[in-house]
C-alpha cells in the first residue's frame, strides 16, 4: 500500500502529516535547520511529483511549501492548489515565484525549478531567502537579491549542494536545471552519499510535535534563557538531526606568558639597535676630530 492510498484512508480528525511551512516555521523559531539529506530528500520526492504530473496540471500552479506535506507515514505529498489545511489556503506566495514569473515572461518547468531551489536553501539555511516586509520588495528581492550559498548561513552542507542549489536559483532559465526531473537526478547523487533513514521524516515530525510551544514553556529568568541558549548553540553533532548556526569569528587569544615574551624581545631589540646607533655616532665623531687635527698640521 502506497503512502497516499494510506493518507487516504486515515480519519478525517487524524492528520496526517504537516505542511513543510509549518515545519519550517517551528525549526526557524528553534533556531534549528532540517538536515541537509532529508531536506534533499524532500526536494526530490516533490520534483519527481511535480516531473508525474501534466504541463499544465494542478499540481504546477500556485507552489508554496504550504502545498507540500510531510507524511507521518514517511513520504511527501504535493496539495491541490485549491485545498486547505487546517482551514487556509495551500499556496500563492510571492517569495517562491521565479524572475520570469515576477516580470510577467513566458514560463514554463524551469520555473518549478526555481521554487524548488528556494524551498531547498531554505529547509537547509534555517532562513528565508527572499520574504520581506512588503510583497512589493519580496518581489524586488527575487529579481535583484545577492543569494549566498546554503553553506554560508549554516555549517553541514556540502559543496555539491551548494552547487545544485546555485544551478537550480539561477534568474536566467536557459542557465538554469533543464527540469524536475534533471533536479531530482542531481538530488540523487547527493543521498548517494549521504543516506535518509526510512523513519527521518516521522521521526521529525514526532520530534516537533513533543516540542514545548511558546505558550505551553514556563517562564524562566533571563539569565536562565541566556545559558540555555549559549548551551545550545554549542551543542553540535555529527548524527545530529538539527545543525547550529556558524558562529562569528572570534579574534585569537594569546596567554599572558606569551605577551611578556614577546614584550621583552620588543625590549631586547630596541636596546640593542640603540647601542648600535650610539656606537655609530661615536665613531663618527672620533673620525671627524681625527680629520680636524690632520687639517691644523
Amino acid at each position: 500500500m502506497s503512502s497516499t492510498d494510506k493518507v487516504a484512508q486515515t480519519p478525517s480528525s487524524v492528520r496526517p502529516g504537516e505542511r513543510l511551512s509549518s515545519v519550517m516555521s517551528a525549526l526557524r523559531a528553534r533556531g534549528d535547520a532540517m538536515a541537509p539529506a532529508l531536506a534533499v530528500f524532500v526536494a526530490r520526492e516533490v520534483a519527481r511529483a511535480l516531473h508525474a504530473s501534466p504541463p499544465d496540471g494542478p499540481a504546477r500552479r500556485d507552489l508554496t511549501p504550504a502545498r507540500i506535506m510531510l507524511l507521518k507515514v514517511g513520504g511527501v505529498k504535493i496539495l491541490d492548489a485549491a485545498s486547505e489545511v487546517d482551514g487556509k489556503p495551500a499556496g500563492g506566495e510571492a517569495a517562491y515565484r521565479s524572475p520570469e514569473q515576477v516580470r510577467g515572461a513566458a514560463v514554463d518547468h524551469r520555473s518549478d525549478v526555481f521554487f524548488l531551489g528556494v524551498v531547498l536553501w531554505e529547509m537547509v539555511a534555517g532562513q528565508r531567502l527572499f520574504a520581506a516586509d512588503s510583497e512589493s520588495e519580496t518581489l524586488q528581492n527575487v529579481l535583484m537579491q545577492p543569494i549566498a550559498e546554503p553553506s554560508r548561513r549554516r555549517d553541514g552542507i556540502p559543496a555539491m549542494l551548494d552547487a545544485i542549489v546555485a544551478r537550480a536559483l539561477d534568474r536566467d532559465p536557459a542557465n538554469r536545471i533543464a527540469s524536475a526531473e534533471a533536479f531530482a537526478n542531481e538530488l540523487d547523487r547527493v543521498l548517494a552519499e549521504t543516506p535518509v533513514a526510512d523513519q527521518a521524516i516521522p521521526t521529525l515530525l514526532e520530534e516537533l510535535a513533543s516540542a514545548p510551544s511558546k505558550h505551553d514553556a514556563p517562564a524562566r529568568d533571563p539569565a536562565a534563557a541566556y545559558a540555555a541558549s549559549r548551551s545550545a548553540a554549542k551543542r553540535v553533532s555529527s548524527g545530529s538531526r538539527f545543525y547550529r548556526t556558524i558562529p562569528p569569528p572570534q579574534p585569537p587569544k594569546i596567554p599572558m606568558p606569551a605577551l611578556i615574551g614577546i614584550f621583552l624581545i620588543v625590549v631586547a631589540v630596541a636596546v640593542t639597535v640603540g647601542r648600535v646607533v650610539i656606537r655609530h655616532q661615536q665613531a663618527a665623531g672620533q673620525s671627524s676630530s681625527a680629520r680636524s687635527v690632520s687639517t691644523s698640521k
